[in-house]
């Protein structure tokens, strides 16, 4: 007697669907759209046969960006472009953007704030000889403890300075806030004769683009390598036109008074120390030299700090002068990488002038400290 078992059939659905399903799943589709727009269209039509639009031809809010360093970042940075013989550096950034190392103090005596633009960022100088941490470092040997917050970045302004000190930094609360912006604004006067380019309103949905990009970046190694394609560091090709003429022109200084003059007034209003720096620029640049940067127009901004400051008894610190008094300090490679920028050893020169020059501020704080519960509001 045999048993048969029971007959087996391939119950597998079939893995491609038939073209003319296909095409009916498509007509379907198209067909809902065509309904979808048409539906739009009738409703918006009967709107404005039945009812007036306030919004209509309104501008969309004006987004402005804050321009400092992202917060958390980790970078290994090349310095071989500059000198084969030079190591890469990290650049790190605190969780509100501060270049690293920020608080090294729970409790500080002091926190000073540094505004600047890329010579006061220093992303291609050893992390631990960056001179705004290097201040730090050197006051704590004088028995002061200094958290610095380093908010430098590259191609910012006095105007950047303004708004980034009101919107960002003074809610970290500094005692002393140090101001370095020449370069770029004698660059930014020359080429466009304004702020106009740092003021312009900024598109909601580019902006919005641009930030969900830049979460994406965060956490998809595609995306991040798109990111670090498209802003990879390059020199700005909109200032090559500046060397066609020449020396740079700046026919108003009065815009960038206008700014200094207020971002000493506003650092004063908030209960801090104002301290205007001065920024040296040497005369035997390299190939590395921005094309834009020009002595006898840096050198009048520098005049305008110097002259600002005394007006508005702003502490000064004459870092040009300083640093001009060096031996070798205009060899290239030396002090700087162009002219501008500065080496390791450069910035530890930097640091150790302004360290100096800081350490008699105590009296200053004290004043400040006491402005912001007697005669302003409570932080």
């Amino acid at each position: 007697m045999t048993i048969q078992g029971p007959e087996r059939h391939d119950q597998r659905p079939s893995a491609v669907l038939p073209r003319r399903s296909i095409r009916q799943i498509g007509r379907q589709v198209m067909i809902l759209l065509v309904v979808l727009a048409l539906t739009l269209l009738a409703g918006e039509l009967g709107l404005r046969l039945l009812w007036t639009n306030p919004y209509y031809g309104e501008a969309a809010e004006i987004a402005h960006v804050v321009r400092i360093s992202h917060g958390n970042s980790d970078q290994i940075i090349r310095r071989d472009a500059i000198d084969p013989a030079l190591a890469p550096v990290r650049f790190r950034t605190s969780d509100r953007g501060y270049i690293q190392p920020a608080r090294r103090f729970h409790k500080p005596d002091w926190t000073i704030a540094f505004v600047g633009g890329s010579t006061t960022e220093c992303m291609a100088v050893e992390e631990s000889a960056r001179f705004p941490a290097l201040v730090s470092q050197l006051l704590e040997a004088k028995g002061k403890r200094v958290n610095v917050l380093n908010s430098g970045k590259s191609g910012n302004s006095i105007h950047d300075a303004l708004r980034n000190l009101v919107d960002h930094i003074f809610d970290d609360e500094p005692d002393v806030v140090v101001v370095m912006h020449v370069a770029n604004d004698v660059g930014f006067l020359a080429a466009l004769g304004s702020y106009r380019r740092q003021t312009a309103a900024h598109s909601g949905a580019r902006l919005g683009l641009r930030w969900v990009l830049q979460e994406l970046s965060a956490h998809l190694s595609l995306v991040g390598l798109a990111r670090r394609s498209a802003t990879s560091v390059a020199l700005d090709a909109r200032w090559d036109h500046l060397t066609e003429r020449g020396r740079l022109q700046v026919k108003d200084p009065g815009p960038y008074v206008a700014r200094l003059r207020a971002t000493t007034q506003v650092i004063r209003a908030f209960g801090a120390v104002p301290v205007l720096m001065t920024e040296p620029l040497a005369s035997a640049g390299g190939v590395l030299s921005p094309a834009w940067a020009d002595l006898d127009a840096h050198e009048r901004f520098n005049g305008l700090v110097r002259k600002v400051a005394a007006e508005e008894g702003a502490v000064l610190i004459d870092l040009a002068a300083e640093i001009a008094k060096l031996p070798s300090w205009n060899e290239p490679m030396r002090l700087f990488y162009d002219g501008m920028h500065v080496t390791d050893a450069g910035s530890r020169a930097y640091a150790q002038i302004i360290a100096s020059q800081l350490d008699g501020l105590s009296d200053r704080v004290g004043a400040a400290r006491r402005s912001r519960t007697v005669d302003g509001p409570s932080r």
